[in-house]
């Protein structure tokens, strides 16, 4: 989506984009350790081999030299203080923040579920439900932004994802 985007040339928000740089890089390493942990406990069975599904939260950050973006700041000194936001801006605002949502729903599920046990997804659950709700706040202040009416803009598609009900809360989940 991120890379559609860019190549769109409609987009306008340097803001925006600053952001966008941060997404891909956070979650293009979220996704990595996902991977990494899903392969790691697919070789163990989960009662057999709790040694397994322990080593695979031992330094796996530190151990790839990960260090997470912030999004961009925003206030009155800030060079995107005067942001030019385009419809193509909100459009993809809106497609992300049900893209995020969809992430805040899962992290919430699996920090719920009484079965997940595994230390180093509990933490990168926290740390997806933290910077993935101040990306979602930083893309409504940008959509607020737009000169036009931002309800009548379409959120761009999330493609590959289209069986995922994002967006679609769960009674008592509330972000």
């Amino acid at each position: 989506m991120s890379e559609e985007y860019f190549k769109s040339k409609g987009g306008t928000s340097a803001r925006l984009q600053e952001l966008i740089h941060s997404i891909v890089k956070n979650q293009t390493f979220e996704i990595k350790v996902m991977d990494h942990m899903k392969d790691i406990l697919k070789s163990a069975p989960h009662s057999n081999k709790p040694e397994l599904v322990q080593a695979a939260e031992l330094g796996l950050a530190q151990n790839w030299k990960f260090v997470h973006m912030p999004p961009p700041a925003h206030n009155a000194q800030d060079p995107f203080a005067h942001d030019e936001v385009s419809k193509r801006d909100v459009a993809f605002a809106k497609g992300m923040i049900v893209h995020h949502e969809g992430a805040l729903d899962m992290c919430h599920d699996y920090l719920a579920n009484p079965a997940a046990v595994n230390g180093y997804m509990e933490l990168l659950c926290q740390d997806i439900l933290t910077s993935q709700s101040q990306e979602i706040a930083l893309m409504h202040d940008i959509i607020s932004e737009y000169p036009g009416d931002a309800s009548k803009v379409k959120p761009s598609r999330i493609y590959g994802m289209e069986h995922m009900a994002h967006g679609k809360h769960k009674k008592g989940h509330h972000h």
